[in-house]
């Protein structure tokens, strides 16, 4: 993560609410819970008669239960049913009077680019669907994440480039996104339904897409203006890589069909996204032998290893924009321009020996050890060159000033003013651009290297 902040995280009550076993339901829609043999164990209070027949009819009908929600026919109504443990579960919402769904919605194209990949997924995501924003969040190995693709309304701020800090999605949210393809808040207003189960223990709704939403969620849509919203999982080998995350500044009738749409999205993205890293990551394999390749027939023209990596008119650390280079053959190390002296860059080689790297980018000297960080460095590229004996080069790079924008100040929930009690944790009432300076970094190895 590109950030020197030290996060104070005062959201423990936050962190260890519990997301599914509880009793609510969204405003404007319903649910209703049968045990294994269909029979009705409860339901949301406020259910029209009428509606509860038909359900309670369309239970009785099915004659299998998946483990995921699946669309259903209810008369009148947009519905999804599904098993979990040992109860069922269908939930209803009035259909729309206009159905603006599409059949499905379409992915780009792979691209060994994963920002342009995203930034097109964002604009087809957009165009199928009706939502005033649609932004692809990446998490970095901490869950905080960046904002790296946007489509949005001409009338609303734009997003993209923004970081937010781990807590704006806690660890039990994550950890239902790695369960669940898809996340739908069809409305963040009005959500008073309760479900009526006599002598029941908190029911677990870990699979119901229109559960109750957090009150701290609650209050950050409403401080972002957004009154509606979904969110897609992309998932990489089983891992959580990153959100597509939609916004309404409105919340129009709840349609339930939207969720197994959401939830073909995401197993597409995910795919898709899998293989752009793969090609990505060829792409940066090529480039490197590439640059391997330039340095060796260097070597062949002058013969002398020393001028041609190092002293030459086109030396190495001059043609990949560094300042100062090391060689390292054995017990002769050869070093010209700025570096940080021998034993960092005799640590560095061992590192990269160890680990069986043949060519390795440093951007981010925070990274490192403490110890091999030294003021003006920023980041270096290594080149192994042979093992008998061990021999490689590294090319250092400038310490540069980089900005990292966030959405809204990410320390202010963490301060209490001087002698007051910690209070209860809020989530964040900014998203403007707030703007903090990182040193530690250099310029990153790209295309031009």
């Amino acid at each position: 993560m590109k950030t020197q902040l030290k996060l104070h995280t005062r959201f423990e009550e936050c962190e260890a609410e519990d997301l599914t076993r509880h009793h609510r339901i969204q405003g404007r829609c319903h649910l209703a819970v049968f045990d294994l043999n269909n029979q009705l164990l409860g339901h949301t209070e406020g259910m029209e008669k009428s509606i509860l027949e038909r359900v309670v009819a369309a239970a009785e009908q099915l004659d299998f239960w998946d483990e995921r929600p699946v669309t259903i026919d209810v008369e009148g109504c947009t519905a999804l049913a599904h098993r979990y443990g040992e109860k069922r579960f269908i939930e209803v919402a009035q259909a729309p009077v206009q159905s603006t769904l599409p059949s499905h919605i379409s992915i780009p194209g792979l691209s060994n680019n994963i920002y342009r990949f995203c930034q097109e997924a964002c604009k087809l995501i957009r165009d199928a669907l009706d939502y005033d924003r649609v932004m692809v969040y990446r998490f970095h190995p901490d869950y905080s994440g960046e904002i790296i693709a946007e489509e949005c309304s001409s009338d609303l701020e734009p997003f993209i480039g923004l970081h937010y800090p781990a807590t704006d999605i806690p660890s039990q949210a994550r950890a239902l996104y790695r369960l669940n393809e898809a996340r739908i808040i069809y409305t963040a207003i009005d959500e008073d339904n309760l479900i009526t189960l006599p002598n029941e223990v908190p029911l677990d709704q870990t699979f119901v897409s229109c559960r109750g939403v957090s009150p701290y969620h609650l209050q950050y849509l409403a401080n972002m203006g957004s009154q509606s919203t979904a969110s897609v999982a992309i998932k990489v080998e089983g891992k959580l890589w990153g959100l597509v995350s939609l916004h309404r500044q409105n919340a129009p009738t709840p349609d339930l069909r939207l969720l197994p749409l959401l939830r073909t999205l995401s197993n597409q993205l995910s795919q898709a996204v899998s293989e752009v890293l793969i090609l990505e990551e060829e792409n940066r394999h090529r480039r490197a032998a590439q640059l391997l390749e330039r340095f060796e027939l260097q070597l062949e023209e002058e013969f002398d290893i020393v001028p041609a990596l190092l002293m030459s008119g086109h030396a190495i650390h001059r043609l990949v924009g560094g300042i100062g280079a090391v060689l390292i053959a054995g017990d002769t190390t050869t070093e010209v321009g700025n570096t940080p002296g021998s034993q960092i860059s005799h640590a560095i080689m061992q590192r990269h020996i160890s680990t069986g790297d043949q060519i390795f980018f440093c951007s981010d000297m925070s990274n490192l050890p403490p110890e091999l960080y030294e003021p003006g460095i920023g980041g270096y590229a290594y080149i192994h060159l042979g093992v008998n004996p061990p021999a490689g080069l590294i090319v250092y790079r400038r310490e540069v000033s980089q900005s990292v924008a966030w959405g809204g100040d990410p320390r202010r929930e963490a301060i209490n003013p001087d002698g007051e009690q910690p209070v209860q944790y809020t989530p964040r009432g900014s998203f403007s651009r707030w703007v903090e300076t990182v040193e530690g970094r250099s310029i990153e190895w790209d295309e031009s290297a």
